[in-house]
């Protein structure tokens, strides 16, 4: 099985809600921080609210315990929504282009 084959499994709907409802805060961050509603949302109201301004990350400095502080940082939620957005609906465009041409390794 190569890369491209685990791409064409992957739905572009599928890939929306992974990336949109829970690809926008890490792993290690507790459970309360969670993309979910804002995937919910754009579900349920569509994406006409969505404006293609461009905004910097958020970021939040904290202090670690040795005196150097750690930078925090998320996407801006609109922005995020809209690179989402753009990737779920040329998704089969990018399997197609990716397919035996770029993606040569074996998993």
């Amino acid at each position: 099985m190569n890369y491209s084959d685990i791409m064409n499994e992957i739905s572009n709907d599928e890939l929306l809600k992974g990336l949109l409802g829970y690809g926008m805060f890490a792993e290690k961050i507790p459970p309360v921080f969670t993309s979910k509603p804002l995937y919910d949302y754009c579900i349920t109201n569509g994406y006409s609210w969505l404006r293609d301004d461009a905004h910097s990350a958020i970021s939040y400095e904290s202090m670690r315990n040795i005196s150097i502080p750690r930078i925090l940082s998320i996407p801006y939620p609109t922005c995020f929504v809209n690179q989402c957005k753009f990737l779920a609906d040329n998704w089969y465009d990018f399997t197609n282009h990716t397919s035996g041409r770029i993606w040569r390794y074996s998993i």
